[in-house]
């Protein structure tokens, strides 16, 4: 394999004060669906840089191309590949589409999430490893117990029928907390203090309830998926899934709604939201027909939606496909699709070498990302741009570890 070595470029070792401000914000955002304050820190950070170099009349900074003179993983280099490859189609797809200024601006706003966020996180778990773990998830677990305490409070005090969150909605809530569960469960296999270990419980019991509560069907089966495997994966666990199980059964045993809502999961097909959904997928397929090979444009299937409207639904709007799969056919079509299927391909190879080497917080990454896509399958919660800056994040610490753990094996060997 490729070695990979840290970078000796000083700005990337020692992040200076606006990328630290914004990775805080980014970190601390996640679980509440708001990545964009800390996005746009990174951005002016990044420009501050380039603007730095220009004026010391430097070259440009390491890049994903590679570290000084030492090319990066080829894992990694293909990975930008497929992604910049995305970003192009649905530019192309923009220029084309009916509604180019929404198509564009969406485009352009999934290139500075890749760019700003994913890219810049590849590099966190090799230049800042300790930064990482002792400061950032902190403020991960800050968001996560605020964000949960603010869903619990929608849905107890406010009297919502489904929970929610500050910055996004109860299906979108669901999906975030797949990713804070698997985080505190990895915590937890690692906690050598008592006091931590209660912390970590303490939050992870709050994100559970505030899961359940969000009612969003799709993230129980994903968040199921993605315990089930981490409980394969690294089995010291097991017993804090066992108690996460015994929550949710007291949850069922004294709430009729959440075991109303359960009960559906047995006649999924039967139920009202269900067929709406099937209604939206028909929908779906008949706009890829029209538009095969470049989509509709980024962001713009709920603009064309109407024409294609089942006559049987009853429902007069969609903003997305319901299906990760179909959204992205519909929107950036064929070229786009094989894109991003490249890219999942590319993660399931990193995932493969994390599950085999990869320590508790990295198989916690893979778990949460994969949960996250069995939700995918009947909901688009990571294709909204309040939670798209979460699961991108997620798939930059992915490959950053996946790069971490090949180097020291490499190290290893050498």
């Amino acid at each position: 394999m490729t070695p990979v070595v840290p970078s000796t470029d000083a700005a990337t070792r020692s992040p200076g004060p606006l990328a630290k401000a914004g990775w805080y914000l980014v970190f601390f955002g996640f679980p509440l669906g708001n990545t964009y304050v800390g996005m746009l820190l990174l951005l002016l950070d990044k420009a501050q840089q380039a603007l730095a170099r220009r004026w010391q009349r430097q070259g440009p900074a390491d890049g994903l191309w590679q570290r000084g003179d030492v090319p990066v993983h080829p894992a990694v280099r293909r990975l930008s590949i497929f992604h910049w490859g995305l970003v192009a189609t649905m530019a192309v797809s923009g220029v084309l589409s009916e509604f180019p200024v929404i198509a564009l601006a969406n485009a352009l706003a999934f290139g500075l999430i890749w760019s700003v966020i994913a890219r810049s996180a590849i590099r966190l778990p090799n230049d800042q490893p300790a930064w990482l773990q002792e400061r950032l998830i902190p403020a991960f677990l800050a968001g996560s117990v605020l964000s949960s305490l603010f869903a619990l409070y929608t849905y107890f005090v406010q009297h919502l029928k489904r929970a929610e969150t500050l910055g996004t909605g109860s299906n979108g809530l669901g999906t975030l907390l797949i990713a804070v569960i698997l985080v505190m469960l990895s915590r937890l296999a690692t906690a050598n203090r008592g006091r931590d270990r209660i912390l970590y419980v303490a939050t992870t019991v709050l994100a559970m309830l505030a899961l359940l509560f969000s009612f969003s069907r799709g993230a129980w089966v994903g968040f199921a998926a993605a315990v089930g495997l981490f409980g394969l994966l690294w089995p010291k666990t097991r017993p804090y899934l066992i108690g996460l199980v015994v929550v949710a059964l007291l949850v069922l045993a004294v709430n009729t709604d959440v075991r109303d809502r359960a009960a559906t999961l047995l006649h999924f097909w039967d139920s009202r939201g269900s067929l709406s959904r099937i209604y939206i997928w028909q929908a779906s397929v008949a706009m890829i027909r029209d538009h095969p090979i470049l989509g509709v444009g980024a962001g713009v299937f709920p603009f064309v939606y109407e024409r294609y409207r089942h006559p049987d639904a009853w429902e007069l709007e969609a903003a997305f496909a319901h299906n990760i799969f179909l959204q992205v056919f519909a929107e950036f079509g064929a070229v786009g699709l094989v894109l991003f299927l490249l890219i999942l391909l590319e993660l399931t190879r990193m995932a493969t070498v994390l599950g085999r080497k990869g320590d508790a917080f990295d198989r916690a990454l893979i778990c949460a990302l994969a949960g996250i896509m069995v939700h995918q399958q009947v909901d688009c919660t990571i294709y909204s741009v309040s939670n798209a800056g979460a699961f991108w994040l997620l798939i930059g610490l992915t490959a950053g570890r996946f790069l971490a753990v090949v180097a020291e094996t490499n190290s290893k060997l050498s």
